[in-house]
């Protein structure tokens, strides 16, 4: 089957445990892939993908690798929504994002995340939405979005927030929604 003009695709709310892509050629043109909703454990781009948008979420095993999404540039979407991510077991690799330059709309919402390194968002300088509502943020410290200047959306709603710095929000010179 040629599927080299394939621009869209959708396995979703399946029983897909692993993928991998290693042969380029046969989905060069994807630029849309959704894969929520699944068993995943892990995913591996051996070659480079043309992807503007990925979703993974509800994917309840899910673990984000470093240099997970390395070959991924063009990617602009990235959803991670409910896929249990829990920082108190295991903090988000600083490297899991590298690649993604490109990167402009981020969904971590739904998770369990209690911290995040800001090292976290260095990979990402073009973001421009991040949602990270319904998590377990208790405390935002004055370099959680150091990386973040480019952003103008941001969720934080249902979050545990007790305390918050005074100088957190100063790097977010482009915001318009908090």
């Amino acid at each position: 089957c040629d599927l080299t003009n394939l621009k869209h695709l959708v396995i979703n709310k399946g029983g897909l445990k692993t993928v991998n892509f290693d042969n380029d050629s046969i989905l060069s043109n994807l630029e849309s892939l959704d894969l929520s909703g699944n068993y995943l454990l892990a995913l591996s781009f051996f070659q480079p993908l043309n992807l503007i948008e990925l979703s993974l979420s509800e994917n309840k095993n899910l673990n984000l690798t470093p240099n997970m999404f390395s070959g991924l540039n063009r990617l602009e979407i990235l959803k991670l929504r409910a896929i249990k991510l829990d920082t108190s077991a295991r903090p988000i690799d600083p490297t899991v994002f590298k690649g993604l330059d490109n990167l402009r709309i981020l969904d971590l919402s739904r998770n369990s995340v209690q911290s995040i390194d800001p090292s976290v968002f260095s990979y990402t300088p073009k973001l421009e939405r991040l949602d990270l509502s319904n998590n377990q943020l208790s405390n935002l410290n004055n370099e959680i979005f150091r990386h973040l200047v480019n952003i103008k959306y941001l969720n934080l709603g249902f979050n545990k927030i007790r305390s918050i710095e005074i100088p957190t929000f100063a790097y977010l010179e482009n915001i318009e929604t908090l």
